[in-house]
């Protein structure tokens, strides 16, 4: 599929300054200095630590510091890099658009339990894949979108030609869904003639998933404790090996390299690392997906 603009790496916009109160507070005060010289008064006594000018500046300064943070946050909610929750869904409306609810809760419950919608990135992702969907020609990303509007248990999708008007849809079910009913639902929306160009013969497929494990024995400091340099070590770990949502770094046809897991194991106090498993790289082509199935972490042999 071509390469679109990446959400996540987009800087925020000029508009948007850092907030210093120091700075503000010091402008202030040099404004404030600089009206009593005008008028031919040393005001510089005035700004003790201790006087009621300098109370009030720095009151000021707090009000004008958050109007500020207000100003930038507005500014940041009415983009969809940066926009989430309700103003995400605001923004996504003009396309069309809807967060999915994955589990719809149950209110009569006790206590409640509420809906479980989507998550940002997954939605920012379909509003990206949407310019592509809207084309009755079926660009690339167009198959893709299909499947994601389908139904929200499709964690990602992929699509390909084999040979003319035959197109194979890989689908990649959320973790834990009912992978049948997932693949039938974006089947059905293959067949659909409405949604899809007449000519174009549709199969959907299960995407592969390749279990792995990583297994690492670390070797740590005497100073720090070990089993808080272990439990950091899993989070970052943890954290590369789980599945994103994040446009760009979704799992199908994401690889799991080695130096990638040396550099998450690699946190403050661990002195050697030793990877086990994955014994070398899990290699991922567009319709496979790597999913780590456990981490075990030693430290010098021993279970912390």
């Amino acid at each position: 599929m071509k390469q679109v603009i990446d959400l996540s790496a987009i800087s925020p916009p000029a508009i948007v300054q850092a907030v210093s109160m120091e700075t503000i507070i010091a402008e202030m005060k040099a404004d404030f200095l600089a009206r009593g010289a005008a008028d031919g008064v040393d005001l510089t006594d005035a700004l003790r630590e201790s006087d009621p000018a300098t109370k009030l500046i720095q009151t000021q300064a707090f009000r004008e510091g958050l109007l500020a943070a207000r100003i930038n946050a507005s500014n940041l909610a009415n983009r969809v890099a940066f926009a989430t929750g309700t103003d995400l869904d605001t923004l996504v409306a003009f396309a069309d658009i809807e967060r999915q609810v994955i589990d719809p809760g149950d209110p009569t419950a006790s206590p409640p339990i509420a809906p479980t919608y989507e998550s940002n990135d997954r939605l920012r992702r379909r509003f990206v894949l949407h310019w592509n969907a809207i084309s009755n020609g079926a660009p690339d990303g167009f198959y893709e979108s299909l499947a994601m509007d389908s139904v929200p248990d499709v964690f990602d999708a992929y699509s390909v030609s084999p040979s003319p008007c035959e197109i194979t849809v890989y689908v990649l079910p959320r973790p834990g869904a009912n992978q049948a009913a997932c693949v039938a639902a974006v089947a059905d929306v293959m067949a659909n003639s409405t949604k899809v160009p007449q000519g174009d013969r549709v199969t959907v497929q299960l995407a592969t998933v390749k279990p792995y494990r990583i297994v690492a024995d670390l070797g740590v400091a005497s100073g720090p404790d070990s089993t808080v340099v272990v439990d950091t070590a899993r989070a970052k770990v943890q954290a590369y090996a789980q599945w994103s949502e994040v446009y760009g770094a979704t799992p199908l046809g994401r690889s799991i390299e080695i130096p990638f897991v040396h550099a998450a194991l690699a946190v403050a106090g661990v002195t050697a690392i030793t990877v086990a498993e994955p014994a070398g790289p899990v290699a991922c082509g567009p319709s496979e997906a790597a999913l780590c199935s456990e981490i075990v972490l030693t430290v010098n042999g021993v279970a912390p």
